[in-house]
Parts: C-alpha cells; sequence; structure tokens
C-alpha cells in the first residue's frame, strides 16, 4: 500500500517533532495534516483541521497521536483501520485495551517508547545478557515547574495523570530488559509534591529472579538528574548507563522509531501478534501505575 496522507493528532512540542521529520523519513511527496484545538496554522507545508470528523473524512494512511494521554482512547478507536504510532503512555485504563485488540491486524499499531532506540539502551541489553546481574536500579527526574515552559505545571500531564503514566519510558526500559516477572513483588510508594493530588515521585522495589530492581521515578521540584541506570553484577562491578549523555542527539531516537514504523509498515504483514504485545505492555504499565 502506498502511504500519500500521514496525520498527527496534537500539536504540541511532540507533535511538531512528529511533523517536521516525517517527510525526512517517508517520502517527501506525502501530505501531512494535522489535526488540533486552536485554529492556527504555523506551518505552510501542512493541512490543517479543527474537527475529528474533516480528518476522519481527508482518510490519511498514518496517523500519529500525540494528543494528551486522556485523549488517545478516542483516536486509537477513531483511527483503527490506520496505521498507528501511538505517543505513550498509549491508555490510561484497562477498560480501554480493547481498543487495542480490535485495530485491524493488517495495519501497524506502535506505541512510542523512543528510549528503546538510545544507544545506551542496546549497550544496556547486551550487558545485561552477558553478565551475571544482581541488581538493577533506574533513576528518572525532571523539574516539572521547568518541564514544558509554555504552560502552568498544574494543568501538566503529571498533574492529571501521575508521574507513572507521563514518565513510562523507564518501566517500559525495566519490562523490555528484565521482563514482568518483577511486578508479582513489586512495592510502590507513590509521594504527591508541588500542591498536587497526583503523584509526582513513585518509588519501587521488586525482584527478577535473584535480581533486585529499584526505581525513582519523579517530575517534581527536585534538580534534573534525567534519566539513568545503575547495574551491579556477581563480581562487584558498577555500571552506569547515562540515557542523557551529551554525546548522543536525542532527536535521533525519534528519527530510529519514525524509521522502524515505515520499515514495518513495507512489511505488509499481519500484525496480530506486535498488536498483542503492545497491548501487554500497556496492561502491564496500568498495573504498575495503579499499584
Amino acid at each position: 500500500m502506498e502511504i500519500r496522507k500521514a496525520l498527527i493528532v496534537g500539536h504540541g512540542s511532540i507533535g511538531i517533532r512528529h511533523l517536521t521529520m516525517f517527510n525526512t523519513v517517508f517520502d517527501s511527496k506525502i501530505e501531512i495534516g494535522v489535526l488540533r484545538k486552536k485554529t492556527k496554522n504555523p506551518f505552510q507545508f501542512v493541512r490543517y483541521f479543527y474537527k475529528k470528523e474533516e480528518a476522519i473524512r481527508w482518510n490519511p494512511d498514518v496517523v500519529i497521536v500525540a494528543s494528551p494521554s486522556n485523549t488517545h482512547s478516542e483516536y486509537i478507536e477513531s483511527f483503527n483501520s490506520k496505521h498507528l504510532l501511538i505517543e505513550k503512555p498509549c491508555i490510561l485504563d484497562s477498560n480501554d485495551l480493547s481498543l487495542l485488540t480490535n485495530h485491524n491486524t493488517n495495519k501497524v499499531l506502535k506505541v512510542g517508547y523512543n528510549y528503546r532506540y538510545h544507544p545506551e539502551f542496546k549497550r544496556l541489553k547486551q550487558y545485561v545478557r552477558e553478565n551475571n546481574i544482581v541488581e538493577f536500579q533506574l533513576y528518572h527526574s525532571d523539574y516539572l515547574p521547568n518541564w514544558h515552559p509554555w504552560e502552568d505545571y498544574k494543568d501538566s500531564d503529571v498533574a492529571r495523570d501521575g508521574v507513572g503514566f507521563t514518565l513510562c519510558h523507564g518501566l517500559d526500559v525495566i519490562l523490555e530488559t528484565l521482563g514482568n516477572d518483577f511486578i508479582k513483588s513489586l512495592k510502590i510508594k507513590n509521594e504527591s509534591n508541588l500542591d498536587l493530588s497526583t503523584s509526582t515521585r513513585m518509588i519501587g522495589e521488586g525482584k527478577s529472579g535473584d535480581i533486585k530492581i529499584n526505581f525513582d521515578i519523579r517530575c517534581d521540584d527536585q534538580k534534573n538528574s534525567h534519566f539513568f541506570v545503575l547495574i551491579k553484577d556477581s563480581l562487584g562491578s558498577t555500571i552506569k548507563f547515562d540515557f542523557n549523555d551529551k554525546s548522543y542527539v536525542r532527536n535521533n531516537t525519534f528519527i530510529e522509531q519514525m524509521k522502524d514504523f515505515q520499515m514495518n509498515i513495507k512489511m505488509k504483514n499481519e500484525f496480530a501478534q506486535s498488536i498483542q504485545e503492545e497491548c501487554n505492555r500497556a496492561e502491564e504499565i496500568i498495573k504498575i501505575c495503579q499499584m
């Protein structure tokens, strides 16, 4: 199937990132549309829509869902016959898992965990495969008041969804690296800060076999430490995997993610298995965030 039209749902920072790099990965002749609320047209090469029904009638082949996370389920359902790339978190409620399993199995459905395409993640997975690991520590910290300078932090995703959903990159890294067995032993402590009723810090501890797992994910008033993993092996060695290393270009993870999305579309397979895998991951994230 030839890709002729791509729709980006949402015009925030991540939506703009996708629309400005889409044609650098896909064919430059592909038409790009954007569905947004504000009636502004800042990009001349984009066709703007302000009603969902108009975007549906435009009949895009590919849809990237980069709207607020509490709207994802609506767009997954509305565009279930299209190739979908959904920004994380995919969904927020287990009642919406059926929207994923009901997706057209002849179309790609991927969730945008761009840290999977980070060089440090590849190095981390290789190290865990080749060494006897005894401890896995993950830290992710962002200073919430400056996280999105253009918005009041009290209106942010963290304020609405909690830090676990908003910064679920780290949970995905643990699950991709060590599997999901640790969920059975997992103990979670949630803390709130900055006058928010939702969790702004999630502290977890559990075990995957003999591997001790600790994570600290926070988006509050603490100084950024960004994202890193500490591994301890049975020989007493400690190694750090720094996802914020300045030698890495952050946008490259999004480009590699888009290339992977494109490759999957070109495969023209039935995607039932990969859709189920995305459904399983969404369910795991929801289970952890609701502990």
